[in-house]
Parts: structure tokens; C-alpha cells; sequence
């Protein structure tokens, strides 16, 4: 079964789980209601991630990424799966959502409020780094390091929301001392906004970056001069050699491939275009999420929610611009 066929399966067995669902929610049976959930939710996700809750009187299904970028672009395939028979009775939502300007929390020992809580950012054109000073945080970053910083990331999620964080945060350091002209954790996304833009806080698959290379050979791959990626870390785990990410989608059948053209520079940049003409037209089984110019070769960079139906499509499209297409895993 693909990834597309499990998600299809998911939504039917989650449409006739959601009258127990919502009656364990509603009767405050947290615990039951989460573990139907989960179990549904393990038809299509290896290790499934999520909130439930009710949100106007409609189960609220939160897929959550867990601060990685990859998951974000198979939940949202989730969500954008959702039947329109569940609106209204059914809402999914992508990453946790801001709480609120104001709020309190309170977590290893710590009771800090977003008004408590001093940044200090730095932006550029897409990111921010950010320096973190609360009285109550610099105490338990000098007992427990892990434990200060992943307070300081659950606040960040609360205050900007997941997505913004993980499209946005750059470098992220807790402060032993405050500096000068500090901005109240409350006001942050105010000023995230502002210098970045409203998409920021809520466009979970944001913009793309530009990267260059140096060819290393006439390889595969190795030819790359210049290439854009909404999905940066999958271009760094390949050049380092790296593989979590890729086996993470592939424990859940999901494909991250790329597909290689036999033709360069400015012929292989039309014939790239044209494939993704194509490919875009069949967004309901993968994502196009970059690509790239070499010396020999142009690639179209994709995550496939079903290897068949690729393997279908692409011999039709070889024949009507007379090019042959090569596959292949985005592995070295």
C-alpha cells in the first residue's frame, strides 16, 4: 500500500471513529480519545505526532512535526486530504498553534510568563536568530542545559506558533544575564511579523532557497551548479551522506527522490520546466520541492506519495519531449 492509499484509509477509519472520539472528549476522557487516535493515525504514520481537542464544537486533529521542517510536507498531505464530508464535524490543523499574546507555564520547576521573558533578535531577510533572558531559565540552564532550551523551544511554539519557528528561528542562545533593550516574549511576534512578513507565522512550506555548488565530477548529481530547495536539510543530509531523513519518510512509504534529465545548462532548465508543468498537474500524489541545473544533467527534486503512479506517469511524459527520465532515491 502507498502512502497516499494509507492516508485515504486513515480519514475513512478516523470518519468512523469520530462520533467516540468526540464523546470521549467531550465527557474530559482525554487519555481514550487520544489513543483512538493514535491508533488510526498509525494506518498512514510510523510514529504519529498530534494533539486532540475540540474547537468549536468540532474534533480538532493537530498534526504536529515535532520542530522539523521534513514531516511538515506529509502532514500537510494529510491535511490536504481531509474529505469535505468532515468539515464542520472536523477540523486539522498543521503544528501547534500561538496560544495567545499572554500566558504562563510552568515546567520543570520553573513558573514563567511570556511578559517574564526577555528576547533579544537579530533578523535577516528570511530568518531570526534570538537570544533568550529569564531569571527563572539562566537557573536551570546552569542545573539542566537540555531541560532550559527545551522550556525556551515549548514558549517560542506557544508564543509564535510551530510553523513560525520552524520556517523562521535561526540560531537560538540562552541568556546567563539580560542586556539592554530587551523585547517581552509577548511582543516577539508582533516584531517577527513586521520584518518578515504575516506568511511567516502561518505558511508551513514557505518560500524556497537558492543554493551553489562546485561540480565534482560528471556523475550524477555531481555535476550540480546551482540548484533551490524548499527542503534545505534533504540537500544537506545528501551531501554529507546522511540519510535520517529519507528513511524517515520511507518507514512511512514515502519516496524523496529526484529526477535527472540527460541535457544541461539552458536546454536542460526548459526541459526541467516542462516535466513540472507536467508533475504539477498530479499534486495529488507528490510534492515538487525544488530542483536543480548541472553541467549534464537538470534535476526536479520531489516527495512521492506513490512510487506506482509515478512509475505510470513518467513514460508518457519521456515520449511527448522525446527525453529519458532517470529516478532515483536522494541517497548517496
Amino acid at each position: 500500500m502507498s502512502f497516499a492509499s494509507n492516508v485515504h484509509e486513515f480519514w475513512t477509519q478516523f470518519n468512523a471513529n469520530l462520533p467516540q472520539i468526540k464523546a470521549d472528549l467531550e465527557a474530559q476522557n482525554f487519555e481514550k480519545a487520544s489513543r483512538i487516535v493514535e491508533d488510526t493515525l498509525k494506518i498512514c504514520l510510523n510514529e504519529p505526532t498530534f494533539m486532540v481537542g475540540l474547537k468549536d464544537g468540532a474534533v480538532d486533529l493537530v498534526l504536529t512535526p515535532e520542530g522539523q521542517k521534513a514531516p511538515l510536507f506529509w502532514l500537510e498531505f494529510i491535511k490536504n486530504n481531509m474529505p469535505s464530508s468532515l468539515l464542520g464535524s472536523a477540523v486539522c490543523t498543521l503544528g501547534k498553534q500561538k496560544v495567545g499574546k499572554n500566558f504562563g507555564f510552568k515546567m520543570y520547576g520553573a513558573d514563567v510568563t511570556t511578559d517574564d521573558i526577555l528576547t533579544y533578535p537579530r533578523f535577516d531577510e528570511q530568518k531570526f536568530d534570538l537570544e533568550i533572558y529569564n531569571e527563572q531559565i539562566a537557573t536551570l540552564l546552569q542545573n539542566n542545559e537540555n531541560e532550559a532550551y527545551n522550556l525556551a523551544f515549548i514558549l517560542l511554539d506557544n508564543a509564535l506558533g510551530e510553523i513560525c519557528v520552524i520556517n523562521a528561528l535561526g540560531a537560538l542562545t540562552l541568556l546567563k544575564a539580560p542586556k539592554k533593550d530587551g523585547v517581552k516574549l509577548s511582543d516577539l511576534g508582533v516584531l517577527v511579523e513586521r520584518n518578515l512578513g504575516a506568511d511567516i507565522l502561518k505558511d508551513p512550506l514557505l518560500g524556497a532557497t537558492v543554493y551553489r555548488l562546485e561540480p565534482r565530477g560528471d556523475g550524477v548529481r555531481e555535476d550540480v551548479v546551482v540548484g533551490s530547495s524548499r527542503l534545505t536539510e534533504i540537500i544537506n543530509e545528501y551531501l554529507s551522506g546522511e540519510r535520517e531523513i529519507f528513511k524517515t519518510a520511507a518507514a512511512n512509504g514515502i519516496k524523496i527522490c529526484f529526477l535527472s534529465y540527460g541535457v544541461g545548462g539552458a536546454e536542460g532548465l526548459e526541459i526541467r520546466a516542462q516535466v513540472e508543468d507536467e508533475l504539477e498537474e498530479c499534486g495529488e500524489f507528490l510534492q515538487i520541492i525544488g530542483g536543480a541545473s548541472g553541467t549534464q544533467r537538470a534535476y526536479t527534486d520531489l516527495i512521492c506519495y506513490d512510487e506506482e503512479r509515478l512509475a505510470e506517469i513518467l513514460p508518457s511524459i519521456e515520449v511527448k519531449f522525446r527525453i529519458k527520465i532517470g529516478v532515483h532515491d536522494f541517497t548517496r
